[in-house]
């Protein structure tokens, strides 16, 4: 072969997570938080967050409520800064209500309760937290407008299908990893472990692909004798994680397809390489398995290089553009012109000499997470195709693990994992039509300016759309985790509208659970029940205080129903507070009129009662004085009443979702 053909295509793998337990700086959460966008992202509807400026008072705060008809708000609890959390009048939108409070001279800000959600993205640890800015776009959260996009094609209800099979020609693949095990391929003409050759394409018990580097079926080598070795395929597993760790799972990584098959053609190992005819061995067993075993391969990704020109290697490449195979190759990590020092295969041209219109041959740069091209990235403006996401990617690697790697070899099955999301989003497109979709919604970027054929990078956010047949209508996205306020015996639960994907939203179907993990039944009460439900605001009803709810969400549209939503924060259902037991009279003082009254606890219903009130009137009159707050002090003493005259006295606790049961005495002073 003359050189590794493994040089540079990976730079390492920085840190290693367990289930169990992980390394910094993988579980170091970020501190930063992004600030609010000029422009109304989405938003709790009907409530606003004001804090007050220091120099504010009691009173100057108290004025400022009057002033605008605030009468339901409570504080955050803010160490030193007066920030409270007001619902707003019928009538009033979130805009006016920032509006006038921005005006008031006590306040120092007022803005939405923005909705903190995964709006339709993976659940799972390292996107949820950030660390996964390679599948991220700019309208994805969390957002990053240099990752691939992937997360808005997901948003959009696009996960990738198990009818879709890529080959992975690198080290071999840790196939009982719990973030891989689902989508590995397994082959349907074998038999395990009978030692024959079943489907009799010159391969014993190639269940999950072959190693060709040590001649046998086992496609992962990392643990010998029971001690494992995490350097042996870490490089072939965090690529395969890459291009389809299973999504939505709630745990680890996810890749460009949540649901892919993936089949393992190991022919390096992590120290020495492999060779060119290992290789072409790979290539030709992958190319036979699609013409002659059906088996729907539509890309290899090859993260390896380092490699003189080869005519058969040439060769092997051209019968799988051939079999409408698209081959994805890393450009090499070595900050090298490809347009004047060639390297291969990602400088292979697979056109047949000319013959075939289009090059089956994507060759891939990588680029950071600014969107520059990454600084080790080798770059050609007629040679290198496209650049994508590769420095400091986290993805899959052996014993159940996750760690960090930079290279080519990582920017390459972003490309690879993007090319079987369109061939899943229409199984008619050829090999062309996707290379086509992909190097046509390139995002244009000034570091590949001259530096690659496209002179921009992957981005499968507008990709997908290029994907779609023309005109056509499919399932709406997946909506973000809902959002939910409580009330009364009942939850009002708010998302944001998913993409129609060419079909107006039909109906919404808010599913409900008191278990987050479990069955969905649609929820039974409250206008969350109406069907066709076209808002994307409704209220369950019917709750149990004290218990626990999640909730979930599906659109539907002429095309049929869309994925289901991820699921909502659990939150407690609550219930306006029980009437205190007694109300007592601790005598009188009949010269000057007095009288106190005292009351027992209300049960609070599942929140914290916020104060009490009480109202009182001549037992004759039918007018009761309005009702007045005593903060959460159980004691009144009414003043200036008529010896011998009978009063009537009502009090009532108060939580957060609204006016509980009165309680009611008459006493004669």
């Amino acid at each position: 072969m003359g050189k590794n053909p493994n040089r540079g295509r990976s730079r390492m793998v920085a840190a290693v997570a367990t289930a169990a337990a992980c390394l910094v700086p993988l579980c170091a959460p970020s501190a930063a938080s992004a600030a609010p966008a000029a422009a109304l992202a989405p938003h709790v509807p009907g409530r606003i967050i004001v804090s007050f400026k220091p120099s504010a008072n009691t009173a100057d705060r108290i004025g400022s409520f009057r002033r605008h008809g605030t009468s339901q708000h409570r504080s955050l609890g803010t160490r030193d800064v007066h920030t409270e959390v007001i619902t707003l009048p019928a009538g009033t939108t979130v805009e006016q209500a920032i509006a006038a409070y921005r005006a008031d001279p006590t306040v120092r800000s007022a803005e939405p309760d923005y909705i903190l959600t995964r709006a339709a993205v993976a659940d799972d640890t390292f996107y949820r937290i950030g660390y996964m800015w390679g599948m991220e776009g700019d309208a994805s959260v969390p957002s990053n407008p240099f990752g691939s996009g992937a997360a808005e094609a997901w948003a959009a209800g696009y996960t990738g299908s198990s009818n879709v099979v890529v080959g992975v020609i690198d080290e071999g693949i840790d196939i009982a990893h719990p973030d891989l095990a689902a989508n590995i391929w397994v082959n349907p003409g074998e038999t395990a472990a009978n030692g024959i050759d079943d489907d009799d394409n010159g391969f014993i018990d190639d269940v999950n692909g072959w190693d060709f580097l040590n001649a046998d079926n086992t496609v992962y080598d990392g643990v010998v004798s029971g001690v494992l070795d995490p350097d042996v395929d870490a490089h072939g597993t965090h690529v395969a994680g890459t291009i389809g760790a299973i999504g939505g799972n709630n745990r680890g990584v996810a890749g460009v397809n949540w649901s892919v098959k993936m089949i393992s053609a190991k022919f390096l190992d992590s120290t020495t390489g492999g060779s060119t005819t290992d290789a072409i061995s790979a290539i030709n067993y992958l190319v036979d398995l699609k013409v002659n075993r059906g088996v729907n391969l539509v890309a290899i990704n090859n993260s390896w290089g380092g490699t003189s020109f080869s005519q058969s290697m040439l060769d092997a490449i051209n019968s799988a553009g051939d079999a409408d195979i698209l081959f994805v190759a890393a450009a090499g990590n070595s900050n090298i012109n490809h347009d004047v020092t060639a390297d291969f295969p990602s400088n292979y041209q697979c056109t047949n000499g000319g013959s075939r219109s289009w090059d089956c041959v994507v060759s891939v740069a990588a680029t950071d997470m600014t969107g520059n091209r990454a600084g080790f990235s080798d770059y050609g403006a007629t040679t290198i195709d496209i650049g994508a996401p590769g420095d400091v990617i986290v993805s899959t690697i052996p014993d159940s693990a996750y760690g960090a790697a930079s290279g080519t070899s990582m920017a390459a099955p972003h490309v690879t994992g993007a090319v079987a999301l369109c061939s899943s989003i229409n199984p008619t497109l050829t090999a062309a039509d996707i290379r086509a979709a992909i190097m046509s919604t390139t995002a244009a970027e000034t570091s590949l300016a001259g530096k690659t054929v496209t002179g921009g990078r992957l981005d499968i956010g507008a990709m997908f759309s290029a994907c779609l047949p023309p005109g056509s209508v499919a399932p709406p996205g997946m909506p973000a985790a809902p959002t939910t306020a409580a009330g009364d015996r009942a939850m009002t639960v708010s998302w944001t509208s998913p993409v129609t994907n060419g079909g107006a939203i039909t109906d919404y179907v808010v599913k409900m659970a008191t278990t987050k993990t479990g069955t969905y039944p649609a929820v039974a009460a409250g206008t969350c029940a109406t069907h066709p439900l076209t808002t994307t605001s409704c209220t369950a009803t019917g709750l149990t205080p004290g218990v626990r709810y999640w909730f979930k969400v599906t659109a539907a549209n002429s095309a049929g129903s869309g994925p289901t939503s991820p699921v909502s924060m659990n939150r407690k259902a609550v219930a306006s507070p029980s009437a205190p037991a007694t109300i007592a009279s601790l005598g009188s003082k009949r010269i000057i009129g007095n009288r106190t009254f005292t009351w027992t606890l209300a049960a609070n219903n599942g929140t914290r009662i916020i104060r009490y009130e009480y109202r009182w009137k001549a037992h004759s009159s039918a007018t009761f004085s309005a009702w007045t707050a005593t903060a959460l002090s159980r004691r009144v003493t009414l003043g200036a009443l008529t010896k011998g005259v009978a009063y009537d006295i009502e009090v009532r606790g108060v939580n957060a979702v609204g006016n509980g049961v009165t309680k009611a005495a008459t006493i004669t002073h």
